[in-house]
């Protein structure tokens, strides 16, 4: 109450926090922390196209994060999309290529803050390998270029129970089969 009105007119929602902290500061040095963010928020409608299950237009807040926006969408289209390969252009060009593994398997999203004719673009879906049996994850995971056995191992938590592996790698009509 002892600090009074912050003019925060065309501060930046990410200078927000900072702004409002040093003003309380003035007034209260000791125990206290901020946390300031925008009651109202900027409308914005944003592209979404390529391999999602709805391309579209979608209408949202300039702060919702880019899972927003795809699962508007339906989400990545899971026979065809690409999680490696997600594009937000900005007026046509490319601002950053995302990898959505980022953040399942570390948390890591970036931020970003869209404006009106956005465009998140989902590429097609890369190399995939399926992991069943003993392993922590059992799923399909995608990979860009060459993914050796190891690493493969490691992304997929084999236990230690596990003997073998079997490797059934299918080339078009031709079906190979390997123990190791």
């Amino acid at each position: 109450p002892r600090v009074g009105p912050v003019r925060v007119l065309n501060v930046r929602n990410a200078d927000l926090n900072e702004l409002v902290r040093s003003r309380v500061r003035t007034t209260y040095r000791e125990n206290t922390d901020i946390y300031a963010n925008l009651a109202g928020a900027q409308p914005v409608k944003v592209f979404v196209g390529g391999n999602v299950r709805r391309p579209g237009l979608y209408s949202a807040f300039a702060s919702d994060s880019l899972l927003h926006f795809l699962d508007a969408a339906g989400g990545i289209d899971p026979v065809a999309g690409s999680y490696l390969d997600v594009r937000f252009l900005r007026n046509g060009v490319l601002e950053k290529r995302l990898n959505l593994y980022d953040f399942l398997t570390e948390g890591r999203l970036p931020l970003l803050q869209f404006h009106d004719g956005d465009t998140i673009y989902v590429g097609p879906l890369r190399s995939t390998v399926q992991v069943t049996g003993l392993v922590t994850r059992p799923v399909q995971f995608e990979f860009d270029g060459a993914l050796t056995m190891s690493q493969l191992m490691k992304l997929a938590g084999v236990s230690g129970k596990a003997t073998n592996i079997q490797v059934i790698r299918n080339s078009g009509p031709e079906r190979k089969v390997q123990y190791v």
